[in-house]
């Protein structure tokens, strides 16, 4: 148990010390498997190490004196080793391993505490999981009934339309892409803090980084792709604050930013694939995101964890010091958001579309403030439950991830995108935004109380949506959908329908 804040170290040293082309590999039947170091995996591995190392501390202190203690650090290893290792797989048996093992071991950090509410989501987030692990399976299958040497390859699948469309689906299940999102709201709530916050700051990212190993920047195959996965991650940037808006729960909050924020990644991977010259700018703009979101992620959930244990002045500081990372993923000047934002925008500035995506990504950030400014207070309405035993590891943990979070994405970037941050011009482009979300927010605070009422406006219930004609129509259509989606006879139905592609697939590549 008391593994867990030190079981990330030796993945740090690896992401600081370890050369690009450094490559561990074994032989045996059917297949070759091989992990190594490259550039791709060290943008991963380091926000990873540094958000599993920080919050196994974290873990250490808050679960102090429960009983199943020795269970969640079971489980909390085993999905941490997962994830460190298809991090740095270097090919697809290696890495759909290490993604199963991610995958299901979660599931314990998501039903730790054990509730009714905490089974509920459990079953969801495993019945989506197998879903999409069984996608996967049938594209790794496909791979392996194509492959011509002793080593599964991730070059090459673009050629494959099917492979790449399982592979965009399980890969898209835990990414929380929009329409397979589902579980991200429901597992966020009821897990332990500390497994928030690698849920939704470092695993979330397995399915991104599977996408970039198998979508090669270089191949023209995938260009279709380009502009859908563009639309895609803009309907998913806007869905996710409007589903966001309303929440009482301040980690359901984060977790719908969290599909938010990874429809903007969705956007750059479909920037990349849109257009060859966009493609490298667009991987480096998502190496960006990558190490700005998993760090101010991982700050805003073991904030409310800090939140929700002290009290008195202890407590009001915790609060204002929430204020930045909430302002970094809103992307204010000054913040890793602000850097992440620049990117975004280069890369944007590559495409024949970016007149209208780059205004749709500012309006983003004016809504990311405003639904950062609901999460901040709702975080100050958090019953404190002090506990002076633990407070002090606690703090010490959350600190240190806000001081890397001030300083590691700029030592961390590439130069042209820091200098380019600071320019006159990227300062204005990225004021404006949050300060306007931050004006609206202080309106609605102050006329909210006073805004007339239709008759019959349902009361608001924790974890219901209004109905009636006074809630618009289309987000209840769309909140219903996503209801009936999660039935389980839909689920059963789709493993049953995956299953059959997969018989069929195996079929006609032996036929």
């Amino acid at each position: 148990m008391r593994l867990m804040p030190w079981a990330a170290l030796p993945a740090l040293l690896a992401a600081l010390l370890v050369p690009s082309g450094a490559v561990l590999s074994g032989s045996g039947p059917p297949t070759e498997v091989g992990f190594g170091m490259d550039p791709v995996a060290r943008a991963f591995l380091l926000p990873a190490a540094l958000l599993w190392g920080l919050a196994g501390w974290f873990a250490d202190r808050w679960i102090a004196g429960a009983e199943r203690r020795a269970l969640f650090a079971g489980f909390w290893l085993a999905a941490m080793a997962g994830n460190l290792g298809l991090i740095l797989a270097q090919d697809l048996l290696a890495f759909y391993t290490c993604f199963a093992l991610m995958t299901f071991a979660a599931y314990g950090l998501v039903i730790h505490e054990g509730t009714d509410r905490a089974l509920r989501a459990g079953r969801l987030y495993l019945a989506m999981m197998v879903v999409g692990e069984t996608c996967l399976f049938t594209a790794v299958a496909l791979a392996a009934v194509s492959a011509v040497g002793p080593r599964l390859e991730f070059a090459g699948m673009a050629g494959t339309p099917l492979a790449m469309a399982l592979f965009a689906a399980g890969f898209g299940m835990k990414l929380g892409v929009l329409g397979l999102h589902g579980w991200l709201p429901v597992a966020h709530p009821v897990a332990p803090v500390p497994a928030s916050a690698v849920l939704g700051g470092a695993m979330i990212k397995a399915g991104l980084l599977g996408w970039w190993r198998v979508a090669s920047p270089e191949s023209a195959e995938l260009t279709a792709w380009g502009l859908p996965l563009v639309g895609l991650g803009l309907a998913a940037a806007f869905y996710g604050i409007f589903m966001g808006l309303p929440e009482r729960d301040p980690k359901t909050v984060l977790a719908w930013s969290s599909i938010s924020q990874m429809g903007l990644a969705t956007l750059l991977a479909g920037v990349a694939v849109l257009e060859p010259r966009a493609g490298p700018v667009a991987w480096t703009g998502l190496a960006v995101l990558v190490l700005h979101h998993g760090l101010a992620k991982g700050a805003l959930f073991l904030g409310v964890g800090v939140m929700a244990t002290a009290g008195g002045s202890s407590r009001r500081l915790a609060w204002v010091i929430l204020w930045w990372p909430a302002l970094a993923l809103a992307g204010a000047p000054g913040t890793s958001g602000a850097l992440a934002k620049t990117a975004l925008d280069l890369a944007v500035a590559q495409t024949v579309h970016g007149s209208w995506i780059g205004p749709a990504l500012s309006l983003g950030a004016v809504a990311t403030t405003l639904l950062m400014a609901r999460f901040l207070y709702l975080a100050w309405t958090i019953q404190p439950d002090p506990r002076p035993e633990g407070e002090r590891g606690i703090w010490e943990a959350w600190g240190v991830l806000i001081v890397l979070l001030l300083g590691v994405p700029w030592f961390w970037s590439v130069e042209r995108i820091v200098a380019q941050a600071f320019s006159l011009d990227a300062i204005a482009a990225a004021l404006w935004p949050p300060a306007l979300g931050l004006l609206l927010a202080g309106v609605a605070w102050r006329l909210w109380p006073r805004l007339p009422r239709r008759p019959g406006w349902p009361a608001r219930v924790p974890g219901t949506r209004p109905r009636g004609r006074a809630f618009p129509a289309l987000p209840l259509a769309l909140s219903r959908l996503e209801q009936r989606l999660h039935r389980w006879p839909v689920v059963g139905r789709t493993v049953m329908i995956v299953t059959l592609l997969l018989v069929a697939a195996l079929w006609r590549a032996n036929a």
